[in-house]
């Protein structure tokens, strides 16, 4: 056998093993897309099946943290865990997972990772900015310094584009109301220091009126 037919050998060999692939990946698919169709005992039994079959295992362990953020925090937990090991950049999920641990009662050093995480991988996803706003309020007392920074520019950001209802600024307002004073301080400082972006904010939430002239 000359060169040039080997190497033509190995060529139609690498081409065939491509072909072989490809069109394994396509019944793998073709079978989860079966399983997922049903919303059962079943096919959630068979979407764990698939959740460490490449090339369908994010789209699995999605489906399962889908399914699961539809019942109690403690039932959350574990697939969005799992969907975040395979997806680790997922500031969206992250914020679940935190809501999720907070919700179920778990302590608050993991629940502070899971929000700082959401932080890290989603810093101006706008949907993301408005949720973890509100969330960051609920657990005020229990979030570092750093994180209520955080919440300050997820606030400007939300307000920027006109995202919180009616509903949600009241809310923003009555909560914050509830916080200490001196904390309602420190929110006032960091959003003046924001310029006419802080100030849209501060007017929004009749904040300063929150607090008695120093």
């Amino acid at each position: 056998m000359t060169r040039k037919s080997r190497l033509r050998t190995i060529t139609s060999l690498v081409i065939i093993g491509a072909c072989a692939y490809t069109m394994a990946g396509g019944l793998t698919i073709l079978r989860y897309l079966v399983s997922n169709s049903a919303d059962t005992a079943e096919g959630a039994k068979t979407l764990h099946d698939y959740a460490d079959v490449f090339p369908v295992h994010y789209l699995a362990r999605q489906t399962l943290a889908q399914r699961a953020s539809q019942g109690q925090p403690a039932q959350m937990i574990e697939p969005f865990a799992s969907l975040l090991s395979v997806t680790p950049a997922d500031g969206a999920a992250w914020l679940t997972l935190a809501e999720a641990e907070a919700y179920a009662g778990k302590p608050t050093d993991q629940v502070v990772r899971a929000l700082a995480m959401s932080s890290l991988t989603a810093p101006s996803e706008a949907r993301v900015m408005k949720a973890r706003a509100l969330f960051t309020l609920q657990i005020w007392n229990n979030v570092p310094p750093e994180a209520q920074g955080v919440f300050v520019g997820d606030l400007i950001w939300a307000f920027r584009i006109n995202d919180f209802s009616q509903e949600e600024i009241a809310y923003l307002r009555a909560g914050l109301a509830r916080l200490p004073e001196d904390a309602r301080r420190r929110v006032i400082t960091q959003l003046q220091a924001e310029s006419r972006r802080g100030e849209q904010v501060l007017d929004e939430l009749k904040l300063q009126d929150s607090v008695a002239p120093p």
